[in-house]
């Protein structure tokens, strides 16, 4: 029973690890979305739910590369976690582009509390399938 205890103390303190690092290298890939969703806004004119796939796309790109190389510390070829994470990523896109539409068009919800509100949910998502599939010992 100890060693059960301690081996489900390792996992949470590897998983815990593991999100912070994906927290960080996360928020350096956010930034980049946010900084791209602020001047497609603000200096090209363009609409916030356009401007926020745009910047998804671009922190994407980066977190992939953050992720592959310092939070999971993969070793996998990259043929086979790239497609894995086009789909987590594609799944996420499409969940902000949702909720941006429906909290920037329907709600009329300011457009950088609601990319806020959407960096959250899509966060949860891209951790839990990242972490379960794409970069998965298995």
């Amino acid at each position: 029973m100890v060693w059960f205890i301690g081996n489900k103390a390792g996992i949470m303190n590897t998983t815990s690890i593991q999100f912070s690092k994906f927290l960080f290298f996360g928020g350096i890939s956010t930034l980049l979305q946010y900084i791209v969703l602020v001047v497609a806004v603000s200096l090209l004119y363009s609409d916030p739910v356009s401007g926020s796939m745009v910047g998804y796309l671009c922190g994407g790109a980066l977190n992939y590369y953050l992720n592959y190389k310092f939070t999971f510390k993969s070793n996998k070829a990259h043929i086979n976690t790239t497609w894995k994470f086009a789909v987590i990523m594609i799944i996420g896109f499409s969940l902000n582009g949702y909720v941006m539409s429906i909290l920037t068009t329907n709600m009329e919800v300011y457009y950088l509390w609601a990319q806020l509100f959407s960096t959250i949910i899509v966060l949860m998502w891209n951790f839990v399938g990242n972490k379960l599939w794409t970069f998965s010992a298995v």
